[in-house]
């Protein structure tokens, strides 16, 4: 049966859920990322935007739902961090993150590009270095 209706400003695009599915994110036409908190009827928080010739296309969630992992039409995979929003890093992934999905260890994401690629990268110093406050460096790929 349904549970909620969302009613969103234009098409929404990608979605995910959180690992503890309390938390769902949905990317919007207008460029944003919108974070809904499932189990508080508050407003959602907005997550990152790209220009407007650009669209978030993927969304995936950390394996412990400190992090959101946006890909987008303009080639980068933004993290986000899940406690304030700001963005802590960026992946240059070469091509538009059509699909992504981390692995249960966190340790990889795969993501599959608009022209038929699929990158899956090492993201163990990636999410390191973010974690730590450094200056996030890019992926290597296996």
């Amino acid at each position: 049966s349904l549970q909620i209706t969302i009613n969103m400003p234009g098409s929404p695009g990608a979605v995910a859920f959180s690992h503890n599915d309390e938390v769902l994110a949905v990317s919007t036409e207008d460029n944003r990322v919108l974070v809904y908190n499932l189990s508080a009827a508050s407003d959602p928080r907005t997550f990152g935007t790209v220009d407007q010739q650009n669209y978030f296309s993927a969304l995936a969630f950390s394996s412990d739902d400190s992090m959101l992992l946006a890909g987008s039409s303009d080639g980068y995979v933004r993290s986000f961090s899940m406690k304030d929003g700001t963005e802590t890093g960026k992946l240059w992934n070469y091509d538009w993150g059509y699909q992504m999905e981390m692995t249960t260890d966190g340790s990889r994401l795969a993501v599959g590009g608009f022209h038929g690629s699929v990158r899956v990268w090492d993201l163990s110093s990636w999410l390191s270095s973010q974690t730590r406050g450094q200056a996030a460096g890019g992926a290597t790929a296996p």
